[in-house]
């Protein structure tokens, strides 16, 4: 018998790709340290403590991350008919920053809220965070 939840915890968590970009900016949630500089193949702080692992995020700390750290509100919203998601991004003012992405004839439309959370979240590490 399959459950309810089977699966919703690794649909939460963000993909290699953007777990990377948040270490590349500075993330370090739930990161596990060694004070060794000499492991290879490993990052290091400014410490130069060895980051050994560094936990798969979920969507929900990286967006929190971001705003806390960069002052960006990203949102994810339903569409009118309960079967698609879009996303925006605003600064902590409300100051509207980005709305999409589009193409010939509107906005792209997710049918996932995690692929919407996943591409605002890339968007906003690649071209808003320097």
């Amino acid at each position: 018998m399959k459950l309810i939840n089977d699966g919703i915890e690794e649909s939460l968590r963000c993909s290699e790709e953007l777990r990377n970009l948040l270490y590349e900016k500075g993330y370090r949630v739930g990161a596990y340290y060694v004070n060794n500089n000499t492991l290879p193949g490993y990052p290091h702080d400014a410490k130069g403590q060895t980051c050994f692992s560094i936990a798969m995020p979920t969507y929900a700390t990286a967006v929190e991350w971001i705003r806390v750290n960069f002052n960006y509100h990203i949102t994810v919203v339903v569409g009118r008919k309960g079967y698609f998601y879009v996303y925006w991004i605003d600064s902590v003012n409300g100051e509207p920053v980005y709305v999409g992405p589009y193409h010939e004839g509107g906005v792209i439309l997710y049918t996932e809220p995690q692929q919407a959370y996943e591409a605002a979240l890339l968007y906003t590490l690649k071209n808003l965070i320097k």
